[in-house]
């Protein structure tokens, strides 16, 4: 009696174990966002690198040109449909979204998004792809930012 509690204890722990790690491995491949924005502010010195729903996104601001530049790369086995990114500044105002493509397994493209005449002291960015993915409305988000940039995804 005393061994088989012993094995269930062990096989629940295990269980549990295993649980956690496939979670936060499927955190770290999708983004630990869930389809939201993270909220994290980054200074215009701080460069972006993270993975969101299969997408690594690597982005900074560029002083001189006043731009966001960089480059999406897809991490995973399959395409990653209508991947896309934009910055919020911290005026209020949205950049983007970029024009959505479809990106195979381990394909980088660039990624540019003007910031000109904007005033702002910090950003925050995260990588989109799918479609629809958290029901902007037009004019921004539940309303309230202005639109910059090359395309407009879902963002119409």
């Amino acid at each position: 009696m005393r061994n088989l509690r012993l094995i269930v204890r062990i096989i629940g722990i295990t269980l549990l174990f295993s649980t956690f790690t496939i979670n936060s491995y499927a955190q770290e491949l999708h983004g630990k966002e869930s389809g939201e924005e993270s909220g994290t502010q980054y200074k215009k010195s701080d460069t972006y690198k993270k993975v969101r729903r299969g997408v690594k996104l690597i982005l900074k601001y560029n002083k001189v040109t006043n731009t966001f530049e960089g480059e999406m790369t897809n991490v995973t086995s399959k395409i990653v449909k209508r991947a896309r990114v934009e910055v919020h500044l911290s005026n209020g105002v949205e950049l983007g979204p970029t024009k959505p493509k479809n990106l195979k397994p381990g394909q980088t493209i660039s990624v540019k998004l003007s910031a000109k005449g904007q005033d702002f002291k910090t950003w925050s960015t995260h990588a989109e792809a799918g479609s629809n993915e958290h029901g902007h409305k037009r004019g921004g988000e539940r309303g309230e930012h202005n639109h910059i940039g090359e395309g407009r995804g879902e963002h119409n």
